[in-house]
């Protein structure tokens, strides 16, 4: 009789097949070791997933110290669970925080709240007080003896919004300079002409026009409106073709990528792209062609869209015009000069956003109404007032058309 497949049934004598689990199958389980990325805490367990989404899930004694962040080598001790052997990425070399003094020991107190709420400081090499946001570089890791670190620089107080604004960038390691190469290829983008992409539907004989706020630089899309034999209306809506500078694989593409937005905060911006782009060769600035992706779109007067197609275009916009002044214009305010090529076709936008924001309403969409603050800075950068954005009939009629364009 083989051992390892029979077992006798003593009550009835008979001799029965059962297979024996593979405990060596089970071992090379237990002992596989896999690459994680601790997500934060869960249960009060530490969460971890793999690069393929798997998550994972670890006792905090078994974590071996490790920070939000960081990339670990567990070893699986079941399905979903592990124990850290070793911390191969550390994610938080730097930490930016508030200095605080409890009876003469120094701690600092993380701006990122997904680490420990304090961490003690174990020299200085900028003199700090109490209160203020310092960077510090970390000189010991949890599993070396407790998490230490060192006072390298003074940000300053939260009592300056400028400061604030700094501590948040750095806490959250967000990129503010762009490599050399990353500026190298965005120097060499060349301003738009039909010679190097023939094959665009040329509308430059539109009058298409930007609406935006009056601080803004970069202007990313433009609207035009026709009129029809037919009776109908062509609504156009022309977003600037990035993709055609910045190419996959590239410098531009993997920065881009690795920023993932352009961060807007009170008087600051840190885009997505270097401004030779953003707010140069791809923006929508007026007597300039630029290339442009477009939905043209037929609408009737009930505010169907009854024909719609995508073009990749070559566009000149003919005024670059702002909220406020359009919302006087629909007010009944005194006409502006240069708003006089474009008013006519303002007022028939108008019509049309209505038509197209009352059929969107009787199918049923959900109109949010927030207030959005506004920041009113001085020439120092620091806030002097907070006043709430409005949101006028110019604002809308451009949602309108986006909303038109995305469907």
């Amino acid at each position: 009789m083989k051992s390892d497949t029979r077992y006798s049934n003593r009550k009835s004598g008979v001799k029965t097949e059962r297979p024996v689990r593979d405990m060596r199958a089970q071992r090379t389980q237990k002992e596989q070791k896999v690459q994680l990325t601790v997500r934060g805490m869960a249960r009060g367990a530490i969460r971890m997933e793999a690069e393929d989404g798997t998550i994972y899930t670890c006792a905090k004694d078994n974590a071996r110290g490790a920070l939000f962040g960081d990339t670990v080598l567990a070893e699986r001790i079941g399905r979903d669970r592990v124990v850290v052997a070793k911390v191969v990425t550390h994610a938080h070399e730097n930490i930016m925080g508030v200095l605080r003094v409890h009876d003469g020991v120094r701690v600092i107190q993380p701006l990122e709240r997904r680490l420990p709420a304090e961490i003690a400081v174990a020299d200085m090499h900028a003199e700090a007080e109490d209160g203020e946001i310092v960077r510090t570089h970390v000189t010991r890791w949890e599993d070396e003896g407790g998490l230490c670190v060192s006072v390298e620089d003074r940000i300053g107080s939260f009592e300056q919004a400028t400061c604030a604004l700094d501590a948040l960038v750095m806490s959250m390691r967000l990129r503010t300079d762009f490599p050399e190469d990353v500026l190298r290829e965005a120097d060499a983008c060349r301003p738009a002409d039909l010679a190097d992409d023939p094959t665009r539907e040329d509308m430059r004989y539109l009058l298409s026009f930007t609406i935006d706020g009056r601080d803004a630089k970069d202007f990313d899309d433009s609207v035009s409106l026709e009129q029809l034999e037919n009776g109908n209306v062509l609504l156009g809506v022309h977003i600037a073709d990035v993709g055609h500078y910045v190419k996959p694989g590239t410098a531009l593409d993997r920065e881009a990528f690795a920023r993932g937005t352009s961060v807007y905060l009170p008087g600051r911006v840190l885009p997505m792209l270097p401004e030779q782009l953003c707010n140069g060769v791809c923006s929508l600035r007026p007597n300039e062609d630029k290339f442009t992706m477009t939905a043209l779109m037929e609408i009737d007067d009930a505010g169907r869209v009854v024909d719609e197609r995508i073009a990749r275009t070559i566009t000149c916009g003919k005024a670059r015009l702002v909220y406020d002044d359009v919302n006087a214009l629909f007010n009944g305010s005194e006409q502006q000069d240069a708003m006089a090529a474009v008013a006519d076709t303002l007022h028939q936008m108008r019509v049309l956003a209505g038509k197209l924001r009352a059929r969107r309403q009787a199918q049923g969409c959900i109109d949010f109404e927030i207030e959005e603050p506004g920041f009113v800075l001085d020439e120092n950068g620091e806030p002097v007032e907070i006043i709430t954005r409005e949101r006028g009939e110019a604002e809308m009629m451009i949602e309108d058309f986006m909303l038109a364009a995305n469907e």
